[in-house]
């Protein structure tokens, strides 16, 4: 099995900031979260990080985990 994978690259795909989501919390703080991608991956960076569930796969289902993970309410994406 090595011997296969030898020559091979095993470097991860590199992450990308992709853009920032901009809202409020719900205690009515402002707040920010960024969007990062890597691969076919979602990570948000808040308060702490979190890698999204593999189901989101576009803008629209970050909008959705941001408001479930940090309660970030009207979501307004900003692209980077």
């Amino acid at each position: 099995m090595l011997a296969c994978l030898e020559g091979r690259s095993m470097a991860r795909s590199k992450e990308q900031l992709i853009g920032r989501l901009h809202g409020e919390t719900s205690g009515g703080d402002p707040m920010m979260v960024r969007i990062y991608k890597t691969g076919r991956s979602y990570r948000l960076s808040g308060a702490r990080d979190h890698l999204c569930h593999p189901s989101v796969k576009d803008i629209e289902g970050v909008k959705r985990e941001a408001l479930l993970v940090f309660h970030l309410k009207n979501g307004v994406f900003e692209p980077s």
